[in-house]
This record gives C-alpha cells, sequence and structure tokens, in this order.
C-alpha cells in the first residue's frame, strides 16, 4: 500500500474542520439553507474519504476546488480592473487573490505525483483527469446557476 502524503491528512483535517464549523452555523442560523448544509455534509464525507485514500473524494475535492476557482476568478477579475472605483480595492483584491492563491495551491497537490499514485489515478493522464474536473465543474456550474 502507498503511503498517505502529509498534505493529504493535512487536507482532511482542514476539510472535515471547515464541514463541522459550516454545519454546526447551518444548524444554528434560523434560515437553513438545505444547499449549503448539503454541501457541508459532501465536503465531511469527502474529507474522511480523502483521509482513506477513496478515489471518489478525489474526485469530489478536485471538483470543489476547482469550481471554486472558476466562480473566484470573475470576481478577482472584476476588482482588478475596478479598482480606482472600488473603496479599499485592496482588501478585495487580498481576499479573492488570496482565495485564488490557495486553490490553485491545493488543486496543483491534488495532481502532484504523491498523491497520484495514493488514489491509485496513475493509469489516467494529467490533462485526461484535468478535463474531467473541467467538465464535473462546469456541469455543476450548468445545474446551480443556469438551472
Amino acid at each position: 500500500m502507498v503511503k498517505r502524503p502529509a498534505g493529504i491528512t493535512l487536507n482532511s483535517y482542514i476539510y472535515l474542520l471547515i464541514a463541522s464549523l459550516g454545519l454546526y452555523a447551518g444548524f444554528s442560523l434560523t434560515s437553513q439553507n438545505l444547499f449549503a448544509l448539503a454541501t457541508m455534509f459532501l465536503l465531511g464525507v469527502s474529507a474522511i474519504g480523502l483521509y482513506l485514500g477513496q478515489q471518489w473524494a478525489w474526485w469530489i475535492i478536485g471538483t470543489m476546488t476547482l469550481f471554486s476557482i472558476i466562480m473566484n476568478l470573475p470576481q478577482f477579475f472584476l476588482v482588478v480592473f475596478n479598482a480606482e472605483a472600488i473603496p479599499e480595492a485592496h482588501k478585495y483584491f487580498l481576499k479573492f487573490g488570496g482565495k485564488l492563491l490557495i486553490q490553485g495551491l491545493i488543486l496543483f497537490f491534488m495532481f502532484s505525483q504523491p498523491v497520484i499514485r495514493f488514489f491509485a489515478l496513475d493509469k489516467i493522464t494529467h490533462t485526461r483527469r484535468f478535463l474531467i474536473l473541467l467538465s464535473a465543474a462546469a456541469g455543476l456550474f450548468l445545474v446551480l446557476y443556469l438551472w
């Protein structure tokens, strides 16, 4: 069996913490958003699957990360191109730029060789893995925003 990369353990704990806090906040609010609760539950289950080395968890986390990048990219460019019209634009630049940087690093890490070996995804090329994630993220976007 391939040894679990330390970054996978760290990401699993972070995602599990985020999911736990999201579920706690979602249940403690007076108006519960069912979609947000379902997303946090899926993130928590995927975090456990990621820790255990389940391929499906790699695909779900990868899709969610790429989807987040796709959603934050327009906001980042909006701030960059309209910086002079936005009061305190540097805060928004750091907010969206920081999100993109962290998500990009996570996605880059998910495509690293030790992670790919751990999840037994080495039979699929990097390009094909990325295109599958891109298709899944685009499908998620279409379902959520154009339906």
